[in-house]
């Protein structure tokens, strides 16, 4: 995929990398709050509000990183990701055995959950099992965080705990099918 990406850069001219460094000199201390912090910026960086990211893979393509799907031999390897010297930019392959949308977004938002957070990490931590759990686990939070904020799960939990029954922009007691907030049809 690199490859290919060097050779078509002579003929197209690709974004800029737009994938700031949020992860710190060491990723040993990144708290939670801290990784979700991280993602919760990495939206508003990329100006992506806070609701449902609608493309993610064209998301990460604006932002300067090459995607793509690869067979990985290795089926535990759901992607990588990869900050290449040869041309100053990221790569994201996921893995294309993987045959469910959803779980190709966690991946991509895993991987890149890699570069915002782990970019300066001393790949000897790679070969240590746990110092590899930890930045998955970090990756995995910052993956979660990214794709449903926090601030948009609570209040989906806070109606269900009270038993509230309100969708959307209906008020209580409306009628949907008359449209949003018109409590004056009956029902």
């Amino acid at each position: 995929m690199q490859r290919i990406s060097h050779d078509l850069q002579d003929w197209v001219d690709l974004p800029a990398p737009d994938v700031p460094d949020l992860g710190g000199s060491d990723f040993r201390r990144l708290q939670a709050r801290a990784i979700e912090a991280a993602a919760f910026d990495m939206r508003a960086h990329w100006n992506l509000g806070r609701g449902p990211i609608a493309d993610l893979s064209l998301v990460l393509e604006n932002a300067g990183i090459v995607t793509g799907r690869c067979a990985f031999d290795a089926p535990s390897t759901d992607g990588v990701s990869h900050w290449s010297r040869a041309d100053d930019r990221p790569y994201v392959p996921i893995s294309s055995d993987k045959r469910t949308a959803v779980r190709s977004r966690f991946d991509a938002a895993h991987e890149l959950g890699h570069l915002v957070l782990h970019r300066r990490v001393d790949r000897s931590a790679l070969t240590r099992r746990d110092k590899f759990k930890e930045l998955e686990s970090q990756a995995h939070r910052f993956a979660g965080a990214f794709l449903l904020p926090r601030a948009e799960v609570l209040p989906i939990g806070k109606r269900a705990e009270t038993g509230e029954r309100e969708m959307g922009t209906f008020s209580s007691g409306s009628n949907p099918d008359a449209g949003p907030c018109n409590d004056s049809v009956p029902h």
